[in-house]
């Protein structure tokens, strides 16, 4: 008998199909988990409220507005307060569940309101801050089905403070929203971030933007006025730019679900736009994360599933050379390595179409590393009898 013939009869083998079975298993698993939900269109999961004002977000919603803030027009004393009214329907754990935050054309995230378990975060986006990017303020006492008013307010002055139902929380920074004007601009996003990740669930019932600070006098006859009423209320607060009270919210047509005006109209925000299809603003290609994600407890275990999740493939794929050729070590890696890397690669570029799933190239650098590291794990075991070369008897 030839070595030829012989070593097609053991790569024929049952050993020899069942490690092609198991690569072939693993590889559809790595498809599934990677693209699953594999939809390429989602609803925009946000209801109008049936016994209020308001609208509802579950996770996958998304509303933004026609037009854009302007820093240095809209708020030209870099004085600035917020005014809204949320009930949380989750705490979220494993990130920011972003409220509503604005975002630039340039791809920049001015402000962030999200929340975190059950605390309201606040994040400004501060390049001087190399190591983040972004400085923060937050508060507590946000558990879910709990209703509150919140308002903060910021100015070069007096900083920056978050008043919850009319009374301060006692975190103070001294830094300003506004700071920069030129960078606090953008369109008003709702729901999640541009790249439609960080997704709330909850209710909004109003929002408002002005341009003053106001005192804590009327910050608690602003929250009386809310509870004994709604958020229309507030309407008539001196200073508003923008004022948005879902009173007001009516049914969209064509791509819109549901539209909302601006009743004061003093900046170029305009109508808030829901609509029919869940289509983040920016989809995330081979998208790069930021410094600060890299240390939330999310991203260390994201970073052990990229890796681990590739290992198997490239185990199973490096004993698969090694029975097949007489390779050098080197090469097997590399050739493995290039294997995950194109599988990864093609499930990255997949994700870019999928609203539910971020294209990312810290993944696909992972993914190549569980690969290679499973390489080298079978490569360990070049000596012993599995991965000896079917080359003959």
């Amino acid at each position: 008998m030839s070595d030829r013939t012989a070593a097609q009869r053991r790569r024929g083998s049952p050993f020899d199909l069942a490690l092609i079975g198991l690569l072939v298993m693993q590889i559809v698993v790595i498809v599934y988990l990677g693209l699953t939900p594999f939809m390429f269109s989602l609803d925009n999961q946000v209801e109008a409220v049936a016994n209020g004002p308001g609208v509802s977000f579950d996770a996958v919603a998304i509303g933004t507005s026609e037009g854009a803030l302007t820093g240095s027009r809209d708020f030209p004393d870099e004085r600035i307060s917020l005014m809204f009214e949320i009930e949380p329907a989750d705490e979220p754990r494993s990130g920011l569940g972003t409220i509503f935050s604005i975002e630039a054309q340039a791809g920049h995230t001015p402000l962030i309101v999200a929340q975190w378990k059950d605390w309201l975060v606040v994040r400004v986006r501060d390049p001087e801050h190399r190591s983040l990017g972004y400085w923060e303020i937050d508060a507590a006492g946000f558990a879910r089905d709990e209703r509150h008013i919140v308002t903060i307010t910021s100015s070069p002055q007096q900083g920056t403070t978050i008043y919850v139902d009319g009374l301060p929380t006692g975190d103070t920074r001294k830094r300003s929203l506004a700071r920069e004007r030129s960078e606090f601009e953008g369109q008003l996003l709702l729901g999640c971030l541009s790249d439609g990740s960080a997704g709330w669930r909850g209710t909004l019932s109003g929002l408002a933007i002005a341009n003053v600070v106001f005192t804590p006098e009327e910050i608690t006859a602003q929250h009386v006025a809310v509870s004994n009423g709604s958020f229309t209320a507030l309407a008539g607060t001196h200073g508003l730019v923008a004022f948005y009270d879902f009173a007001a919210l009516a049914a969209g047509s064509g791509e819109d679900r549901y539209v909302l005006a601006d009743s004061v109209s003093r900046t170029q925000l305009g109508r808030l736009r829901f609509p029919e299809i869940f289509t983040p603003m920016r989809p995330a290609v081979f998208g790069v994360p930021h410094l600060r994600d890299m240390k939330a407890d999310w991203f260390f275990y994201d970073l052990v599933r990229n890796i681990a999740g590739f290992v198997p493939l490239g185990l199973f794929a490096a004993i698969i050379l090694m029975r097949r050729s007489n390779r050098r070590s080197a090469a097997i890696a590399f050739q493995v390595a290039a294997i995950g890397a194109f599988l990864s690669f093609g499930i990255e570029a997949v994700q870019i179409l999928l609203p539910m799933r971020s294209s990312s190239s810290s993944d696909l650098a992972l993914n190549t590393i569980g690969a290679l590291a499973g390489a080298l794990i079978g490569l360990a075991f070049r000596q012993s009898r599995i991965a000896q070369p079917a080359t003959g008897d």
